[in-house]
């Protein structure tokens, strides 16, 4: 989705990059892609429309990760939270003690990969 960061002294338009981390700075083991007008990968520069506003297109993610915004060596961190998982329902609500029961759960913003954890 979109993502408008603001702030001050952006620099000139591709002068900026950014770039996702986890929240201790490591690199994520899935890159997340922001989408910019020059480059290619998870490194873009950005195209930047004034010093004060970057628009970001950002691909798939999920949890707390820090969005970095680098121009000309300085960077700022940024914390951006990916929603939480919503679940609408799931179906069948009972089942037997003996367990082997499949679920199937609907809803929201589960995440990028095909597994969950059930408690």
């Amino acid at each position: 989705g979109d993502v408008t960061v603001t702030g001050s002294n952006f620099g000139r338009e591709g002068s900026a990059d950014a770039f996702f981390t986890d929240r201790n700075g490591n690199a994520l083991m899935s890159p997340i892609d922001v989408t910019i007008a020059y480059g290619s990968g998870s490194r873009r520069r950005l195209a930047t429309d004034s010093h004060s506003e970057l628009s970001l297109e950002i691909g798939e993610g999920q949890g707390l990760v820090m969005l970095h915004v680098n121009v000309s060596g300085q960077i700022t961190d940024i914390d951006f939270d990916f929603n939480a998982p919503v679940i609408n329902s799931f179906s069948p609500t009972t089942g037997p003690t003996t367990g082997g029961t499949n679920l199937t759960i609907t809803g929201t913003d589960f995440g990028t990969g095909a597994s969950g954890t059930f408690q």
